[in-house]
């Protein structure tokens, strides 16, 4: 039964391996009350989302500041539901259940949620759980080759789109703001607050971590969702496996990730948009589901709004994007007048396209008095699909044969042929010795983020770096 806040007594308790205590807080004001803008009535979570949870049929966000409960009863899940206000630790002797919509922080205290390595977080599929990390709080997941951390469905037979997915909301840049802010924020009515003015803000640490089978709501869109996350924060080491949205979605910011593994997701790989000015290194999407394109970038939002500030320009090297022959969907688009710098990818397999840019504003901002801006670059690269180009739009200024032809140094479309069906499944894409991706010749990338490379795309001959981690069984 739902009380006020300020008249509830928190009864909640921790458990550790064997042992398990009560945690008893008189709850008396709640920092979320002024900040919730959504009905007061709900059947789910997500109806009140983000500063409250469904207690029952009405909105309430006197959830707060509470442990996780645990039974006293062995071998049962820890249940992580409603909204935290105070550092709290998960450990690997315990499962963990999510619960509907999670939230960690108010959006200004500083708070974290460690996880430490070999953790099992699983999300229960009738609630459509979904974890959120609010601005100014910290996630620091450090798994290991080892040990990885999971997020998977609580599902005896999972499915894509069984849970939410994990969502940081940072300080950082970009350019969809909310009413008149300043610096430019963002408010989403199932996502919270993002945006700032620091482009090297902090969210935390995701090392060695899977998350599987999310995507389902309209909180996420997407298994792992970076908005407005600053370029201090670490993301490597992460796979993000069947979701039924996007893989992962970056909205503005800065962020910068190394060695990701994205495996068929149902919609877009990788999609960019509002901004994002980070960077990526070693980049391997697989599709092996009908998808819409491996890798797609935008500016703007929304269609109409194409060129605001500051422009979307990520940097991003050694990239593999990869699928069947049979799917028919496209491996880059660039849409809506992003503009983005790329070198050393491999792209094979799409059967509509390698590249499409479909709009005319992505040319305009590529192109000025007669040669390319440096805004949009791609270099150094082979396709090898059925079609390597999308048709361009009216009256555009260059053609896409010359853009990734005479326009951009080192690019060839030659064969390349997919690893075996075994090296396929331990997710092994090291080039063999023969493959074009060893001949070079290479872009020389003057950025101490990016590791220097003699092949292209995301794996060389001596980087297995999906092995064990990537493929191993959710723990027991």
């Amino acid at each position: 039964m739902s009380r006020p806040a300020s008249s509830v007594l928190l009864l909640l308790c921790l458990c550790f391996s064997a042992s398990c205590y009560l945690d008893a807080q008189l709850q008396r004001t709640n920092p979320y009350d002024d900040k919730y803008q959504g009905p007061a009535t709900c059947k789910a979570d997500e109806d009140c989302a983000p500063y409250a949870t469904c207690l029952g049929t009405v909105c309430s966000s006197s959830k707060l500041n509470q442990k996780p409960e645990c039974s006293a009863k062995p071998n049962e899940p820890c249940v992580i539901s409603g909204i935290y206000n105070r550092d709290i630790r998960l450990t690997a002797d315990t499962t963990w259940l999510l619960r509907g919509n999670v939230i960690f922080g108010d959006d200004q205290t500083p708070v974290t949620l460690r996880i430490d390595p070999g953790t099992k977080i699983l999300a229960d599929p009738s609630t459509r759980a979904t974890l959120h990390i609010a601005r100014n709080a910290r996630i620091l997941a450090e798994g290991t080759r080892e040990k990885p951390i999971f997020f998977s469905s609580a599902s005896p037979s999972p499915r894509a789109g069984d849970w939410g997915g994990l969502l940081l909301n940072g300080n950082a840049p970009q350019n969809h703001c909310t009413a008149s802010t300043s610096p430019c924020q963002n408010y989403a009515s199932h996502g919270g607050r993002f945006g700032g003015d620091k482009p090297e803000d902090n969210s935390g640490i995701l090392r060695y971590v899977r998350i599987e089978y999310a995507g389902a709501t309209p909180t996420t869109n997407a298994a792992l969702s970076l908005r407005s996350v600053g370029s201090q924060t670490t993301i490597e080491f992460v796979r993000l496996h069947a979701s039924s949205a996007d893989g992962l979605s970056i909205t503005g910011g800065n962020a910068q990730l190394k060695r990701i593994l994205i495996t068929n997701a149902a919609q877009n790989g990788l999609a960019w948009t509002d901004g994002w000015r980070g960077k990526a290194q070693f980049l391997l999407i697989y599709q092996n589901v009908p998808s819409t394109n491996a890798l797609e970038g935008r500016n703007g939002p929304l269609p109409k709004e194409n060129a605001p500030l500051p422009r979307a320009q990520p940097t991003l090297a050694n990239v593999s994007l990869h699928t069947l022959p049979t799917l028919g969907n496209i491996g880059i688009t660039l849409r809506e007048g992003t503009g983005a710098i790329l070198y050393h990818f491999l792209v094979s397999g799409f059967k509509q396209a390698c590249l499409s840019i479909p709009d005319l504003e992505t040319y305009q901002n590529a192109w000025e008095n007669g040669k390319l801006t440096n805004r949009l670059i791609l270099s150094h690269s082979i396709f090898s699909c059925s079609a390597l180009f999308a048709p361009s739009p009216p009256n555009a200024p260059f053609s896409l044969q010359d853009f990734f032809g005479s326009l951009n140094p080192s690019n060839s479309s030659v064969g390349l042929i997919l690893p075996s069906a075994t090296a396929l499944q331990q997710l092994d894409f090291r080039p063999p010795k023969e493959s074009p991706a060893r001949k070079g010749p290479f872009a020389q990338i003057d950025d101490t983020f990016f590791t220097k490379t003699d092949y292209l795309g995301a794996m060389g001959p001596d980087d297995f770096w999906t092995q064990e981690w990537a493929t191993a069984p959710l723990p027991k």
